[in-house]
Order: C-alpha cells, then structure tokens, then sequence
C-alpha cells in the first residue's frame, strides 16, 4: 500500500521520497503524488519526466512545490568513437554520445518555477 509505505519510511527516519507515485512519469503518478503530499509526514520530490513544459500541470494536479527534472541534452563527439573509452558508466545508445548540462533548459525550468 502506497500510503502504507510512505509512513514505515517515515517511521524509519527517512525525511524524503523520490518517486514518480509508481508510475512511469509523474504526470501519469499525480494522482498518488498527491496522496502522499497530502499526509504532511514525509517530502515527496517527484520525479519522472519533469520538464518545464509540465511543471505547470504537475503543481496543479499535486501541490508539489518543488520536483527533480533533468537539464541535459545529448551531445556527440566523434573524436571519441572508440568501444574502450566510454564517458558514462554504461555504454551509451551511440557511443561518443554524452550527456551536457544545457543552461537555457535550466532557466527556463527557474522561470517557470518562480510563477508558480
């Protein structure tokens, strides 16, 4: 039981859950996000598929006043096109393809949080 779980985790001294409310994006897991916000026992940071586009949409259907999204955009580098260096821990899609912090999808992520 989600409620269940989220107060023996409680009880267990842990202060934070992240979770995308046993879905697979948290737009589709609102419904239990909200649940769990709702008890006011333990933080729930959700997770899955935030992105500014539904920042907006998952405030509203959850009241979460924070979540964990991604600002990375693939980025490639021929250069390192061989199958013994890799740049993540795991072999990526392509190899010389990597994962880059992009400062504009960070900002828009700040602006849209702020007029929420």
């Amino acid at each position: 039981d989600l409620i269940e779980g989220a107060q023996k985790l409680h009880r267990l001294g842990i202060s934070r859950i992240l979770t995308a409310g046993k879905k697979k994006t948290a737009i589709d897991g609102a419904e239990n996000l909200k649940k769990l916000i709702d008890l006011h026992t333990i933080s729930i940071l959700p997770c899955g598929s935030v992105r500014a586009h539904n920042l907006q949409e998952l405030h509203e259907k959850t009241g979460a006043d924070w979540a964990h999204t991604s600002a990375f955009e693939p980025c490639f580098d021929n250069s390192s096109d061989h199958d013994s260096i890799l740049y993540t821990p795991t072999k990526p899609a392509q190899q010389g393809e990597y994962p880059k912090a992009n400062g504009e999808i960070v900002k828009n992520v700040v602006d849209i949080a702020r007029k929420i």
